[in-house]
């Protein structure tokens, strides 16, 4: 997917539009999944992190400033982010 056709879909998921957001999910899912997968010990717990991780996507991408975004790297830090609060909370 371009990157016009991205910022295309951000903006519209920015306006509460759940189509778009699953379309970023399907083009986006994946990669993230595997690069959390690669992290936890379990299917189970990536599985569960990558919810926790297009959820914060959906709640803040009201925030995101479309001019420069990688929405690839955002992601991707949100998922780091995500992995740490898991391990967080599983050490407490």
């Amino acid at each position: 997917m371009d990157t016009n056709r991205i910022l295309d879909l951000v903006a519209k998921m920015q306006q509460g539009d759940q189509e778009s957001f699953a379309l970023l999910y399907e083009e986006f899912s994946d990669r993230i999944y595997k690069y959390i997968r690669i992290k936890l010990p379990s299917d189970q717990e990536a599985e569960d992190v990558l919810q926790e991780v297009f959820i914060k996507t959906w709640q803040g991408s009201k925030k995101l400033q479309l001019d420069g975004l990688n929405l690839s790297a955002w992601l991707y830090k949100i998922a780091g982010n995500t992995i740490n609060d898991h391990y967080l909370k599983s050490y407490r």
